[in-house]
C-alpha cells in the first residue's frame, strides 16, 4: 500500500517538482507525519475518528514510542526544520475533561481523507546512512541503489530479494557511493577492497576484466545473466562499464545451483541501472593521467505527468592515452531503458546497452629479467614501453538487449524473468614479446637439429635471443571474433507454511544459446636474426654439403686411379664445391626456406616495423606479414538449459536453504561430433540469526564450468588419446559469521572455507600442447568491516587468506604437487577511509585515503627437456590510495589517486612462461558533476 500511495502520488504531479511543493509536502509531514504512513491505515468506520480534546494534567506523547512533544521533546531536529521550513505548528492546549464521542471519518471523491490530528505526529526516523531506497520509490530492495556502504540486501545469492544477513553465503556488495569516492573506472579498480578477491590478476589490462576469486578466475553476470561465456576463444568478450551500473555483488564460492556453469571461485553481478521514480539527472566530464579525457550523463524519470511509464539514459564517452606508449582506451557507451510499472506489483523494463571500445593491451608480457628484477646489465624496462607495433589494436562493438520482467501475484507468489540478446564483434591484432622457454626453443630448432645436427637458434638465453638480455622474439596475434548470447531464466516463488515453518520455494528454468564465429592466425617475428641464429649452424651446413658432394665427386674418378689419389680428388672437389656455395648464416635460412634474416627487436631501444617476413605458428613457413591469411575455425556452438528448485526455510531464529539443480549442455564444433555434458549441483545451508544481529551459518555448494574448444590429452607427449576436455567441477564448505545490527550503518563479515576444483587443464611448458587432469584445493578464511563508524567517518577494511595448492597434477614429474596455484596470493589486505565534513567552513568537503597490500606469490614450473625446477616468487607490494572532493547541493568536484607513490611493482610473474604483468601506474584523475 505505502508503494501504491507513492505512485498515485508520482501521478498527480510530482514531475512538477517546484520548491513551493517540495516546502508544502514538508509541512504536512512536520504537522502530520508522513502522508503515505496516514494514508496506508484507513479507519475503520464504525469507530469513526476521536478528536483531541484537551485534558487537564495531560501529557501529550508520541504515539510511536511515548516520548513526550513539545518544545522539549521534539525529535532531534524538527524544530531546525520548522524553523527553516516556515511551519506553523498550532499550540497544544492542555485543558478540559473528556473526549468527544467518535465522530464517522470524512471522504471525498478520492476516498477516505488523511488522518487530521490536534496533534502533530512524528517525524519517522530518517533512514540511516547505508539503507537502499528502491528506485520505485517503495522500501529498499535488493536492486536499490545503496546509500553510504553498507548494503542491507541482495539477490544475487538467493535470485530473491533476500536480507544480506539471512544469506548464508560470502557476499560482498560495492555500490554508487563507493565507485564514486574511490575514483574507480574499471570493474577491476570496483572490486580492489572487496576481502577473497584478487582484482589485478594479470595486472591493468584494458581488454577484458580478470578477477580472481579464492585462487579461481571469477565469472561474471549482469542483472543476474552471464555476460562471459567460457569459449574456444579468449576475446569474444567486453570489460564491464561500471558507470553503467547500480551496484556490483560479489558472491563468493561455487554457485551452479543458482546459474549452472560458473565458476568454483565465484562470480561477479552486477545490477544495472534502471529508472527512477523521481526526475533526477546528472553530467560529469573527467580529466587526468595519460590524458584521460571523459565526458558523463545520467537521466532518470517518468515520461510525463501521471505516466506509468519512466526511462533512464546512462551515456559515457572517452578518448584516453594509458601508461604505455601506443596504446589507447577509447569508449563510448549508451545504456537507454524504458520501464512500465502501472501498479506496484508489476514492473516491466527494457535495458539496451551500446558500446564501442577502441584500444589495445595495456598488458606487454614482459620477461621476468628486467622487470621482476634487472636483467644482467642492471637495466629495468620503463613502465611505458611498448612491444608491438603502433598500428596494433584491440577494437570491440557491442550491442545487448535485456528484458526485465517482474509481477507479484499476491503476497506469497512472484514471478521473474529476465531475457538477453547480445551481439559482439572483436578485431584483434597484437603483438607482444613470444615466452620462448628453453622446452621451447627446442621445440622450434628440432627439424633444425634434425637436418643439420645443431640447433638454428641459440637457446642458451631464453627467453632473450643474446647474453645482454635485451633481444626478445615477438609473437603476433590476429584474430576476428564475433558471437551471439541468447539467455532467458524464468523463475517462480511463492511462500508456503508448514506449521511452525515458512517455505519460500523457487522453482526455474534457464537456457543458454551461445554461438561463435572466428578466424585467427599466429606468427614469430624477431626470432631469426643476426644475433640469434646459431654461428654454428655454418660449418654445420659445410659438413652436409661436403658430405653429399664427396661421394658424388669420388664417383666420376676413374677406377684406374689409386684410391688415395681418388680420395684426395674427391676431396679437393667437395670442398671446392662447398666454398663455392659461399655458405652463410643466411645462405642456411635460404636453404631452410627463409628469405634472410629477420629485424632485431630491443626491449631498451624499440625500432618499429615487422620484418620482411613473419614465421607462421602453424606451418612454420615464411608468411607476409602485410597479408597474413588468417584461418577460419570450426563454427562454435553451446547450448545449456537448466532446472532448478530452491527452498528458503524459517523456523523462529532458524533459516536453512536447500537447493537442487540440473543441467544439460550441448557443445558442437562444426564439422565434429557434438559433445554432451549434464551435471547435477546442489546447495545447503544453515544458519541462526540472533536477536542483536549475528548470524553464524554453514554452507555447502557445488559448481561445474565446461571447457569447451580445448583438446586435451591425459598424458605429456602422447596425442593418440587426444579428446575434448571434460568440465571443471567444484565443491565447497563455508562456515561464517554476520555481524550487522537492525538498522545499523556497520557491518563486519568472517568466513572460513575448504574449496576443491578438478578437471583442470593445464600446460607444462610446452608449445601448444595441453593436459587435463590438474585438482587444486583451497582453504582459507576472510574478514570484511565496512560501514559507518561515525555519521562523517566511513571505512571499509578487509583481510584474506588463501592457500591455495595443486593436489594433482598431470605432469610426469610431479614438481607442481603440493604448489601454490599461479596468481593466488596467501595474503591480500586493504583498508579504506574517508571522512565527511558536516559543518564549519570545511562542511562538503570529504578527505579519503586506502592502503592495499598484496602478499607475495610462488609459482613452480619444470623444463621438460632439462628436467631443471624453475621457481618465481612475486614480490609482496603495498599501495596507497587517495581522493579529495566538495559537493554541494548541485555540484561535486573530486580529485582521486590510484597508486599514489607511483610504485613500480609487477603481479603473477609465471615460472614456466617466464613473462611478468605490470601494475598500475600512478593515475590522477579529476572530474566535476553537475545534478539537477
Amino acid at each position: 500500500m505505502i508503494i501504491l500511495n507513492r505512485v498515485a502520488a508520482v501521478k498527480g504531479g510530482a514531475c512538477a517538482r517546484g520548491q513551493a511543493a517540495i516546502l508544502m509536502l514538508l509541512g504536512i509531514a512536520l504537522s502530520t507525519g508522513t502522508v503515505v504512513q496516514a494514508q496506508a491505515q484507513e479507519p475503520d468506520a464504525s469507530q469513526g475518528i476521536q478528536e483531541e480534546q484537551p485534558v487537564q494534567g495531560a501529557e501529550i506523547s508520541s504515539p510511536s514510542d511515548g516520548e513526550p512533544i513539545g518544545p522539549e521533546g521534539a525529535p532531534e531536529g524538527v524544530q531546525e526544520q520548522e524553523a527553516s521550513q516556515g511551519i506553523e505548528l498550532n499550540p497544544i492546549v492542555v485543558e478540559g475533561d473528556e473526549p468527544s464521542p467518535a465522530a464517522p471519518p470524512v471522504r471525498s471523491a478520492r476516498g477516505t481523507a488523511p488522518i487530521q490530528t490536534a496533534v502533530p505526529a512524528p517525524l519517522p526516523e530518517p533512514e540511516p546512512e547505508g539503507v537502499e531506497r528502491s528506485t520505485f520509490g517503495g522500501e529498499p530492495t535488493a536492486y536499490s541503489p545503496v546509500e553510504g556502504y553498507v548494503a542491507t540486501r541482495s539477490a544475487t545469492g538467493t535470485k530473491t530479494d533476500t536480507p544480506i544477513m539471512e544469506t548464508p553465503q560470502s557476499i560482498s556488495v560495492i555500490g554508487v557511493e563507493q565507485m564514486q569516492d574511490q575514483g574507480v573506472q574499471t570493474l577491476q579498480e570496483a572490486v580492489r577492497y572487496t576481502p577473497g578477491v584478487f582484482a589485478d590478476g594479470f595486472g591493468l589490462d584494458t581488454r577484458n576484466d580478470y578477477a580472481i576469486i579464492r585462487g579461481i578466475p571469477a565469472a561474471y553476470f549482469i542483472d543476474g545473466l552471464q555476460t562471459q561465456v567460457v569459449s574456444g576463444s579468449n576475446s569474444n568478450t567486453i570489460q564491464i562499464e561500471p558507470y553503467a551500473l547500480e551496484r556490483i555483488e560479489v558472491l563468493r564460492g561455487p554457485s551452479s545451483m543458482l546459474y549452472g556453469a560458473t565458476s568454483a571461485g565465484g562470480i561477479i553481478n552486477g545490477v544495472s541501472k534502471r529508472p527512477t521514480l523521481e526526475p533526477f539527472a546528472e553530467a560529469g566530464i573527467d580529466y587526468g593521467s595519460f590524458d584521460f579525457k571523459q565526458v558523463r550523463g545520467d537521466v532518470s524519470g517518468p515520461i510525463s505527468e501521471g505516466s506509468d511509464w519512466y526511462y533512464r539514459i546512462t551515456a559515457l564517452g572517452r578518448r584516453a592515452d594509458t601508461q604505455v606508449d601506443y596504446v589507447d582506451n577509447d569508449r563510448f557507451m549508451i545504456q537507454p531503458a524504458l520501464s512500465y510499472r502501472p501498479d506496484a506489483d508489476t514492473d516491466v523494463t527494457f535495458i539496451a546497452n551500446f558500446r564501442k571500445d577502441d584500444g589495445g593491451s595495456v598488458q606487454q608480457f614482459m620477461p621476468q629479467a628486467g622487470t621482476l628484477y634487472p636483467n644482467i646489465n642492471g637495466r629495468i624496462v620503463p613502465r611505458d614501453t611498448f612491444t608491438g607495433e603502433p598500428g596494433d589494436y584491440y577494437n570491440t562493438e557491442q550491442q545487448s538487449g535485456t528484458l526485465l520482467i517482474d509481477k507479484t501475484f499476491n503476497n506469497k507468489l512472484k514471478f521473474h524473468s529476465g531475457t538477453r540478446y547480445t551481439h559482439t564483434e572483436n578485431e584483434y591484432d597484437s603483438t607482444l614479446p613470444a615466452p620462448l622457454t628453453p622446452a621451447r626453443f627446442s621445440i622450434l630448432n628440432s627439424p633444425f637439429a634434425n637436418l643439420l645436427g645443431t640447433d638454428l637458434v641459440i637457446p642458451d638465453y631464453a627467453p632473450f635471443l643474446d647474453a645482454s638480455q635485451e633481444e626478445v622474439a615477438r609473437v603476433r596475434f590476429v584474430s576476428n571474433t564475433e558471437t551471439e548470447v541468447f539467455n532467458q531464466d524464468a523463475y517462480l516463488t511463492g511462500e508456503i507454511n508448514t506449521g511452525r515453518i515458512n517455505h519460500e520455494i523457487t522453482g526455474g528454468v534457464d537456457f543458454m544459446s551461445f554461438k561463435e564465429e572466428s578466424s585467427r592466425a599466429d606468427s614469430l617475428d624477431n626470432l631469426l636474426t643476426s644475433t640469434s641464429v646459431n654461428p654454428g649452424v655454418v660449418p654445420a651446413a659445410e659438413a652436409a654439403a661436403f658430405a653429399q658432394a664427396y661421394p658424388i665427386a669420388l664417383a666420376q674418378i676413374p677406377s684406374f686411379v689409386p684410391p688415395a689419389t681418388a680420395q684426395a680428388l674427391a676431396t679437393q672437389f667437395a670442398n671446392d664445391y662447398v666454398a663455392g656455395l659461399g655458405i652463410n648464416r643466411q645462405s642456411v635460412l635460404q636453404l631452410a626456406g627463409y628469405p634472410g634474416f629477420q629485424k632485431n627487436f630491443n626491449l631498451y631501444n624499440p625500432s618499429y616495423g615487422p620484418s620482411d617476413y613473419q614465421v607462421d605458428l602453424g606451418t612454420f613457413s615464411p608468411v607476409d606479414p602485410n597479408n597474413l591469411t588468417l584461418r577460419e575455425n570450426p563454427t562454435e556452438r553451446q547450448y545449456q538449459t537448466g532446472v532448478y528448485l530452491q527452498d528458503q526455510i524459517r523456523l523462529g531464529n532458524w533459516i536453512g536453504i536447500l537447493g537442487i539443480r540440473q543441467d544439460w549442455v550441448n557443445i558442437g564444433f562444426e564439422g565434429s561430433p557434438d559433445t554432451h555434458e549434464q551435471a547435477t549441483s546442489g546447495r545447503a545451508a544453515l544458519m541462526y540469526e540472533f536477536d542483536a544481529g549475528w548470524a553464524p551459518y554453514i554452507t555447502w555448494s557445488q559448481s561445474f564450468t565446461p571447457q569447451p574448444g580445448q583438446i586435451v590429452s591425459d598424458e605429456l607427449f602422447v596425442r593418440t588419446n587426444a579428446r575434448a576436455a571434460t568440465p571443471r567441477e567444484g565443491e565447497q564448505i563455508e562456515v561464517g559469521l554476520k555481524i550487522q545490527p537492525d538498522g545499523s550503518r556497520f557491518g563486519l563479515y568472517m568466513s572460513a572455507y575448504q574449496l576443491t576444483e578438478e578437471n583442470l587443464v593445464v600446460s607444462p611448458d610446452t608449445l601448444f600442447e595441453t593436459l587435463i587432469g590438474a585438482e587444486v584445493e583451497a582453504k582459507g578464511f576472510e574478514i570484511e568491516a565496512i560501514g559507518n563508524i561515525t555519521d562523517e567517518l566511513k571505512v571499509i577494511g578487509a583481510y584474506s587468506y588463501t592457500d591455495a595448492k595443486y593436489t594433482d597434477y598431470p605432469d610426469p614429474l610431479g614438481i607442481k604437487i603440493g604448489t601454490q596455484r599461479e596468481g593466488a596470493p596467501p595474503h591480500l589486505a586493504s583498508l579504506w577511509g574517508i571522512y565527511t565534513f558536516s559543518r564549519g567552513w570545511l562542511e562538503g568537503v570529504s578527505i579519503g585515503g586506502g592502503v592495499r597490500y598484496i602478499g607475495e606469490i610462488e609459482d613452480v614450473a619444470v623444463d621438460i627437456t632439462t628436467g631443471q625446477r624453475l621457481e618465481v616468487t612475486t614480490p609482496s607490494v603495498t599501495l596507497f590510495d587517495a581522493s579529495l572532493a566538495y559537493e554541494t547541493d548541485n555540484w561535486r568536484w573530486a580529485v582521486t589517486a590510484q597508486n599514489l607513490e607511483d610504485t613500480y611493482y609487477v603481479l603473477s610473474c609465471t615460472a614456466f612462461r617466464g613473462d611478468c604483468a605490470i601494475g598500475q601506474a600512478r593515475t590522477v584523475i579529476g572530474s566535476a558533476t553537475y545534478k539537477f
